[in-house]
């Protein structure tokens, strides 16, 4: 047993589109490298830092829930992935809220409806790609986002939900947008 904590670009580095979410892999280990022996037999390894964990408390206090929607994370990855695709590799993705639709949406203004669950007031947030497509990678089937209510920066909790849907208060996950 181990339990390390790697940086984003080398979970990004060990992502394979060779496994499932469900695929048992085997993990390895070494004073300096942690990674897995894929379904093709590939090693896949990164360096080992151990990084400590953020200090999160402070945004705890932050976090609101003024403002809630309930979605299908496969949904949301569809829609971030495809107006993802048709932009530059560094253009934002803005999730808007508008006539209490949810959509994802690049420069180009192509634009994809992700279905929600919940009533929310018009807004537009405006998220940095790279750690938007990394965040909702990770998610589970279903998901709140939170945030509150106005203009300017937010800070977006995501709610991951167990399967009664009830929120899984052992998960801690947010994202900050980059509007001004």
């Amino acid at each position: 047993d181990f339990t390390i904590l790697i940086k984003n670009v080398q979970a990004n580095l060990l992502q394979s589109s060779s496994f499932k979410a469900d695929d048992v892999l085997t993990l390895y280990h070494t004073k300096n490298m942690f990674g897995y022996i894929d379904n093709n037999g590939v090693l896949c390894l990164v360096s080992k830092i151990n990084l400590e964990p953020l200090k999160y408390d402070g945004f705890k206090t932050q976090v609101n829930e003024d403002q809630k929607v309930k979605v299908n994370s496969q949904q949301l990855k569809f829609a971030v992935d495809s107006v993802s695709k048709l932009c530059n590799n560094n253009s934002d993705i803005i999730l808007k809220v508008s006539d209490n639709k949810l959509t994802a949406e690049n420069v180009n203004n192509d634009i994809i409806k992700i279905p929600k669950e919940g009533d929310v007031a018009d807004c537009r947030m405006t998220l940095n790609r790279q750690s938007f497509i990394a965040l909702i990678n990770i998610l589970d089937e279903k998901v709140n986002l939170c945030w509150a209510e106005g203009d300017g920066r937010k800070i977006i909790s995501v709610q991951t939900l167990d399967s009664d849907e009830n929120v899984d208060d052992n998960s801690f996950t947010i994202i900050t947008t980059n509007d001004r």
